[in-house]
């Protein structure tokens, strides 16, 4: 009889952890795996816009820093 009451007072701990081990771990890798899905998604536009980009910005920086230096000194020297 004691044997009995032992292993059912055990028995809750149990089920406990299948829960744990059944839902809570799956749906941890799935949310991991949607953050990388968004993460990923967001991201390579962003990439590509600045790598597309990044010729036109060159350009007007270059542009914007050779008109303040002919503006301020009244000549560029590079």
């Amino acid at each position: 009889m004691a044997l009995v009451s032992h292993l059912l007072a055990k028995f809750p701990l149990v089920v406990m952890f299948l829960l744990m081990a059944l839902y809570a771990i799956p749906v941890s890798a799935a949310v991991l795996g949607v953050y990388f899905f968004v993460t990923i998604a967001l991201a390579v536009p962003s990439f590509l816009v600045l790598y597309f980009a990044f010729p036109s910005l060159n350009w007007l920086i270059r542009d914007f820093s050779l008109a303040h230096c002919a503006v301020s000194l009244f000549l560029c020297v590079s």
